[in-house]
């Protein structure tokens, strides 16, 4: 998103006003109101324009090669962590400190699978890595 000043401030549309603030403040956004916006007003949002371009012009068997793997790297990486469920974990926090070291660990091994997943299939296409975990 471009530099927005105080004089943008009052010219601006709302929706990327909105956008403007919300990310500022750490408050979520809908993927329906930023890809809205990014529609209606490319003018505001030139990095997210220009990888938006990069990312439709991969193949798409790239992409589902990529989701392919994706999906069962997510499917197959979590599942031999043993899991007592949400609430006995929220009411035993002191004794479930090894599941969270042990849940730590797992994760920090599948971000690194996670890099190395993008890297073969979007790594040429100069696509930055974002880690969804």
């Amino acid at each position: 998103m471009k530099d927005i000043t105080s004089t943008d401030v009052k010219q601006i549309p709302g929706i990327v006003l909105q956008i403007y603030v919300n990310s500022m403040c750490n408050i979520p956004i809908g993927i329906s109101t930023y890809n809205e916006a990014i529609e209606k007003y490319p003018e505001y949002f030139p990095d997210e324009v220009e990888h938006k371009k990069k990312y439709e012009a991969i193949p798409k068997h790239i992409h589902d090669q990529y989701l392919q793997e994706m999906s069962e790297l997510f499917e197959n990486y979590f599942h031999h962590l043993p899991n007592k469920g949400m609430l006995c974990r929220i009411n035993n926090q002191e004794e479930d400190t090894d599941w969270k070291k042990k849940f730590d660990e797992e994760n920090g091994k599948y971000s690194e699978a996670e890099k190395i997943i993008h890297d073969k299939y979007y790594g040429s296409y100069d696509i930055d890595f974002n880690p969804i975990s």
